[in-house]
Formats: structure tokens, sequence, C-alpha cells
């Protein structure tokens, strides 16, 4: 689109719902950090007693592949109403 001048967005977007309406789109909006089944899974582990801390969450995110700081680890757990400070 920007190699294109004068093409404006509204115009691409009016001639691709002309000529392919029923087109898959994506998903509007940030995509999520951790999955759902892995936050269910952080979250039985948090209450079985096996993750404890936050270091421990944050380690098991780092060894599966995600990459994730401390902090985030610290955000992502108060949303699921873990209360974990840095220690």
């Amino acid at each position: 689109m920007e190699r294109i001048p004068n093409l404006k967005k509204s115009t691409l977007s009016r001639y691709a719902n002309k000529f392919s309406p029923g087109r898959v789109t994506a998903n509007p909006g940030r995509k999520a950090v951790l999955s759902v089944t892995t936050k269910s899974y952080i979250r039985k582990q948090i209450i079985n007693g096996t993750l404890k801390t936050a270091k421990a969450v944050h380690k098991y995110l780092v060894c599966t592949g995600y990459t994730i700081s401390y902090s985030g680890t610290i955000k992502v757990m108060k949303m699921s109403c873990f209360d974990m400070s840095i220690r």
C-alpha cells in the first residue's frame, strides 16, 4: 500500500470487499502474551504449591519458550488475581 502513491486505505478495503466478500480477516486488538491454557496451568500450579513465587513462574515461562520480563510476569499474575510482589 505504501508503494502505490495516492492509494488510500478506504479504496483498498472497498475493492477487497467487492471482489472477495468472504475473506477471513484477522481479529483486531493486541495479542495475548500468554494463552488461556498456560494461565490456567500456572494457576493450578500456584494453588498446588509447585510454583510459589513470581520468580518460579518467570523461570517456568522462560523455560517453556515465552519471552516475557519478570515485571511482565508479575503483571500477568496480578491480572489473574494472584498478588505477587517483588521481594
